[in-house]
């Protein structure tokens, strides 16, 4: 029986081809054993779920299923175990709910194996009655098992080649296969992208065809030495495409042994990495070099002073920073993008001006640092640095605007004043800082005793910053004399500080705050203090009294606040706007300054009054008070106390007098201290009176007394009886 069924489930067979070989012989084995279920089922990796991929039901072949293999008798299978049950098996396994579903009672199933030995399917028959004979069937089934197991296999490895194929022709990274010889059988598409090479060109050449003769002969000898030793080679390497185009790319090489552990192939795996290492250049770029200037930034700048100083011999150098005058003025005036194009014009002039041999840096804003190399000692550097400054004076023409600047430097010498990298630009900004506090001077060598004034501005920073924190500044009060109603009717709030018991004068502490960034918010504690003072004075009767309070440029608001930014204080205190005079330096009227005009008119607007401090000292031009809303004209107390008696020495502060009535703005005097100062300035017709004349800065509760007691005629120095803050 088991000769003519074998012939039977042959013939059947023998007619299959491709997806109709399962269908085929288990339809065949079905009639052979007369089964009322046959089915050829795969295991998943873990064994825990089997899925059709025949199944025949009384003689037909049915939907493909997947379905558990716990508490069923197909789960001994799936563990590698013949099983068979001839009736009473829905007992056996009653949570096998297809075996109650269709009725069965016996089962035989025996396990498919791969070439590895590995279980990776099933087969089984189901019957509603007995088996009848399962040594016939158990018979057949291990005969036909092989071929449905070699078929299943081939099928599979099939599948994974196939998949493997697909993957490899679909990834972006470029594939190459070689035999033993190196002769290139397989390229995928990505290869022929990348390289410009189809496989067709490529199929039957060698690697090298690729080659970029970058490298030198050593590099590919230590490559093919770690490919032989270590089976595998990794890195960065250039070649050449079809086009001839060199470009880098990230290679892989593997080796691929057969079973005697002998090369069969090589297998290599690369990407173009043109655009990562772009990137990389890039960031490597923007991490040190300045983006606005291409010139290296404050780490590269510092690390060649470090390479300087760590040569085999070094030589003497200089570290100068050169720091751009007024350069928010240009900013303020013309826009940010055209301070960045100006700044592009200066880093291009200063390129083109210095020696071959020195390195030109910028550390952002208008900072220029530069190496001085090779140099006898510090005079050769102030010779270069003195051709920088005369080269930089020439004027930049920027979108048909003339601006003319001047600098001023700082420098410190290696090995004289530090071997280290950080401390020679910390020297260098020390000096340059020194210069800033020397009108006269536009350039400066460091000195140890600037270390010791760098520290103290330092210091007095951290104790600003906690005073202004804690309100610990006070305020002064200077009167303002009117000349013809010979009566007090301003006051000029001035800052005082005393720390740790000692009063430090504010020609010290104001250009800290400024150059710190504090002078706003001490601005603002002076205005809230100012305010609160006033607010006194006027609920006890005195609403006729003007403060005038000093802003600094360094406080102007930005566009977006604009001049409510300083109003809101007011209205927080309930003060007239017309109380309050903001008293601005005389650099607000350079010819740069013109973007602080909107907001003068808008304080002007609100009805404030603004006053011009100092005026003389600095762009001392009438003819820019046409175009800022001035009220009140100061004339700086130099102009007073540098005169003699001799009255021609007055004539220019009398021209000064006329000049501003003309344009309708009020004059201020300040330092005056003598009645011959008085009688001249009243003959000018001079309208305020402001010096030690008539009183010194005077402490808050003294204001009143002051104000009550006030006597024009009898004012003197001498006669002065009023409590002062104290003598700054």
């Amino acid at each position: 029986m088991i000769d003519r069924s074998v012939q039977k489930i042959i013939a059947d067979i023998a007619k299959a081809r491709g997806e109709q070989f399962f269908p085929f012989i288990v339809q065949a084995l079905a009639k052979a054993i007369h089964a009322d279920i046959t089915f050829i089922a795969t295991v998943d990796p873990s064994r825990l779920v089997a899925s059709t991929v025949a199944i025949d039901i009384k003689g037909k072949l049915g939907d493909k299923l997947s379905y558990d293999l716990k508490g069923t008798p197909c789960e001994q299978v799936a563990d590698d175990g013949i099983c068979f049950h001839d009736l009473n098996v829905q007992e056996l396994y009653p949570n096998d709910e297809l075996l109650q579903q269709l009725g069965i009672n016996s089962y035989i199933g025996i396990p498919l194996h791969n070439s590895e030995g590995d279980v990776i399917g099933l087969l089984a028959a189901l019957y509603e009655t007995s088996l009848g004979n399962p040594k016939n069937i158990e018979s057949l089934f291990l005969f036909f098992s092989g071929l449905i197991s070699s078929e299943l296999d081939r099928r599979n490895y099939l599948r994974d080649y196939k998949l493997a194929a697909a993957v490899i022709a679909n990834v972006n990274e470029a594939v190459i296969i070689t035999d033993n010889h190196q002769i290139i059988t397989y390229v995928n598409p990505a290869f022929e992208q990348i390289t410009g090479y189809s496989h067709q060109e490529s199929v039957g050449r060698k690697p090298n065809m690729l080659r970029s003769d970058r490298h030198p002969q050593s590099f590919y000898d230590n490559m093919w030495h770690d490919i032989q030793s270590k089976q595998s080679w990794s890195g960065e390497i250039f070649n050449r495409r079809k086009n001839g185009e060199i470009y880098p790319e990230w290679l892989n090489i593997n080796v691929i042994q057969n079973a005697k552990q002998e090369i069969s192939h090589y297998v290599g795996f690369f990407s173009d990495i043109t655009a990562l290492k772009k990137t990389e250049d890039e960031l490597n770029f923007q991490s040190n070099f300045d983006s606005l200037t291409q010139l290296p930034n404050m780490e590269q700048f510092i690390d060649t002073i470090a390479k300087n100083i760590n040569k085999p011999s070094p030589k003497k150098f200089a570290v100068a920073i050169i720091d751009i005058d007024n350069f928010r003025g240009v900013n303020d005036s013309y826009g940010h993008a055209f301070g960045n194009r100006f700044l592009q014009k200066v880093a291009q002039r200063l390129s083109q001006s210095k020696r071959n041999q020195d390195v030109l840096s910028r550390f952002g804003g208008d900072q220029f640092p530069i190496i001085i190399n090779d140099i006898d000692g510090p005079h050769a550097a102030s010779k270069i640095i003195g051709q920088l400054q005369a080269h930089l004076k020439a004027p930049f023409f920027i979108n048909n605007k003339e601006i003319s600047i001047t600098c001023r430097v700082g420098l410190s010498v290696y090995p004289d004043d530090s071997d280290c990298p950080e401390q020679l630009v910390s020297n260098a900004n020390q000096a340059l800082v020194h210069v800033d506090q020397q009108a006269d001077s536009r350039y400066s060598f460091f000195a140890p005793s600037m270390r010791e004034d760098a520290e103290r501005r330092m210091y007095l920073k951290s104790a600003i910053k906690k005073s202004i924190l804690q309100k610990n500044f006070e305020l002064a009060f200077q009167p303002i004399i009117e000349v013809e109603q010979r009566e007090v009717r301003k006051f000029e709030v001035l800052v005082r500080w005393q720390h740790e018991g000692q009063w430090i004068s504010p020609a010290e502490f104001i250009p800290i705050a400024e150059e710190f960034d504090l002078i706003k918010p001490l601005g603002e504690l002076v205005l809230e203090k100012s305010c609160q003072a006033l607010q006194k004075l006027r609920s006890s009767g005195y609403t006729n009294i003007c403060f005038a309070i000093n802003r600094s440029v360094h406080e102007f608001p930005s566009k977006s606040q604009g001049a409510d930014y300083w109003l809101k204080t007011l209205r927080q205190y309930d003060i007239p706007n017309e109380a309050i005079c903001f008293e601005i330096t005389e650099s607000v009227l350079a010819p740069d300054s013109k973007s602080q005009i909107s907001l003068l008119n808008d304080l002007k607007s609100a009805g404030c009054s603004l006053a011009i401090d100092d005026f003389g000292t600095g762009y001392s031009s009438l003819s820019y008070l046409r175009k800022f809303p001035v009220d009140i004209l100061k004339i700086d107390r130099s102009f007073i106390s540098d005169q003699q008696e001799d009255n021609n020495d007055w004539t220019l502060v009398g021209s000064i007098i006329a000049m501003a009535k003309a344009l309708g703005q009020t004059v201020v005097a300040e330092g005056v201290e003598t009645r011959e100062q008085l009688q001249h300035l009243m003959t000018f017709k001079c309208d305020y009176i402001q010096g030690y004349l008539f009183s010194k800065p005077l402490a808050e509760h003294a204001i009143q007394p002051f104000i009550d007691d006030f006597d024009f005629a009898d004012a003197s120095p001498q006669q002065q009886k009023v409590v002062t803050l104290n003598q700054h």
